[in-house]
This record gives C-alpha cells, sequence and structure tokens, in this order.
C-alpha cells in the first residue's frame, strides 16, 4: 500500500507529486535551483529518490503497455515491434515477390510460363513477408531503443511534493522548461495524472480539464 493512501484514510490532507527524469545531473541541479528561486522550499523538493525513481519506472512501464499493440494469437507487441514489422513484412513481401517473379522465368515442366511466373511470385511474396514480419518484429525495439535502460535508471529523478495544486503547477512547468526524458506526475493517492513528456513532443494529458497546457523544453 503507497503511503498516500494510509495519510488518506488518516484523514490527513495528501500531497501530490511531480517527478522529472533528466539524462544529466548537471540539468537535474539547475532544474532544483530554478525551483527554488521560484519559491519552493527545499525540503519539498527531493533528488534521486528511490521513490521518484519508481515512480518514473512505473509510468514507463505503463506508456509501454498504453503503445502496445495486440492480435489474434500474436499477443502484444511494443510500438517499434509493431512499427518495424509492419515495415518489414512489406519490404520483405516486395521483395520476395521480385525474386519469385525472376525465378519464375526459368523452365518448370508441366507449368505454362505466366501461371508459373504468378505462383514463384505469390510463393515469394509470402516467404518474403514472413521474414520481414519476423526480422522487423525482432530488431524493432534495439533500433527504437526500447531495449535501453529505462531512463529513471540512466538518468536523474527530480521530484516536487506538495498539497498545493498552484505549487505543483509551477513545479511542472519549471521541471519541463528544462527538457527532462520525461515527467509523471501522482495525485494524493500515488494515481497518474501525466506521464511521458518528452522534449519537443506534444504532452500527453491524464489531468484534469482545468489544468494549462504544460510546454516542453
Amino acid at each position: 500500500m503507497r503511503p498516500e493512501w494510509k495519510m488518506t484514510e488518516q484523514g490527513s490532507v495528501a500531497p501530490e507529486r511531480v517527478v522529472a527524469t533528466f539524462v544529466s545531473r548537471e540539468r537535474a541541479d539547475r532544474a532544483i535551483r530554478l525551483l527554488e528561486d521560484a519559491g519552493i522550499p527545499r525540503g519539498r523538493i527531493g533528488l534521486d529518490d528511490p521513490a521518484d525513481e519508481i515512480a518514473s519506472l512505473e509510468g514507463q512501464t505503463r506508456q509501454e503497455v498504453d503503445e502496445a499493440w495486440a492480435g489474434p494469437a500474436l499477443g502484444a507487441a511494443t510500438r517499434g515491434q509493431t512499427k518495424w514489422a509492419s515495415l518489414g513484412t512489406v519490404a520483405g513481401g516486395v521483395i520476395g515477390a521480385v525474386v519469385g517473379a525472376l525465378i519464375g522465368f526459368a523452365p518448370i515442366p508441366g507449368l505454362a510460363f505466366i501461371p508459373r511466373l504468378i505462383v514463384c511470385a505469390a510463393i515469394g511474396l509470402v516467404a518474403g513477408a514472413t521474414i520481414g514480419l519476423i526480422t522487423g518484429g525482432a530488431r524493432g525495439p534495439v533500433i527504437e531503443g526500447e531495449t535501453d535502460a529505462p531512463d529513471a535508471m540512466r538518468g536523474v529523478t527530480v521530484g516536487v511534493s506538495s498539497t498545493s495544486r498552484e505549487e505543483i503547477l509551477r513545479a511542472r512547468k519549471i521541471l519541463e522548461a528544462e527538457g527532462p526524458s520525461r515527467v509523471d506526475e501522482l495525485g494524493v493517492k500515488g494515481e497518474p495524472r501525466l506521464a511521458d513528456v518528452r522534449p519537443g513532443d506534444p504532452v500527453r494529458r491524464g489531468g484534469t480539464e482545468d489544468e494549462p497546457p504544460a510546454t516542453t523544453g
């Protein structure tokens, strides 16, 4: 059970939390200085807190599950697997069909030229698409960096806890302006409110309608 749940059950006002993960300690230190300059007490700012790392890891896991695709008898596939498996299927099918058609020019006893060309091209199409599907699906996660260590394990986390919604929004804006690899926002019971903020990418919103648009660095 999360500490936030215990605090709420006891009737206390639990804090919300926003956690940003940075690729370097320098960016994290600069973000902390900006937070302090904005009037957020140092005692409410955490640096490389294990709880913040867990929040970031959980957020990244939720993101991967949200972006996964599933099909009958195929199971779930990550975004990278789906993208490159699709590209591999198309490219492999085209190459296989061309190679099959070329093989069809070779004489085969008992089979006329046109039917031979169609049959060989169809066999090449199926074989090439299958090879492309398997190869693309296997290499996709590597190409997309999905096999790399999670951001929270490679970077530095900076977290801000506060019972003031205004202060959380202010801290989030400051953290996002420093270009984190991701940002995760948690409600009073530890529920996710915001996830997957990448520099230059649209912010995925998980909060309430009264929140202002978030900016990215």
